[in-house]
């Protein structure tokens, strides 16, 4: 079997979840640290969701 799979088209979307998990926990980790500094719970949601934008805005302009 040829286990070539380059021109696979869903080899990018795996590339571009993973760029959206990596972006997504970055902001979370910022979110925590802000959190564990102020003792405001929001955050850390705060975090999460500028990861997913910042990770889906990098993971779109590469396509």
């Amino acid at each position: 079997m040829d286990n070539d799979r380059s021109d696979d088209p869903k080899r990018d979307d795996t590339k571009r979840q993973r760029l959206l998990g990596a972006a997504t926990a970055i902001g979370v980790g910022l979110g925590a640290a802000v959190f564990a500094a102020t003792g405001e719970a929001v955050w850390i949601a705060i975090g999460a969701a500028l990861g997913i934008v910042v990770g889906a805005a990098i993971g779109y302009r590469e396509q």
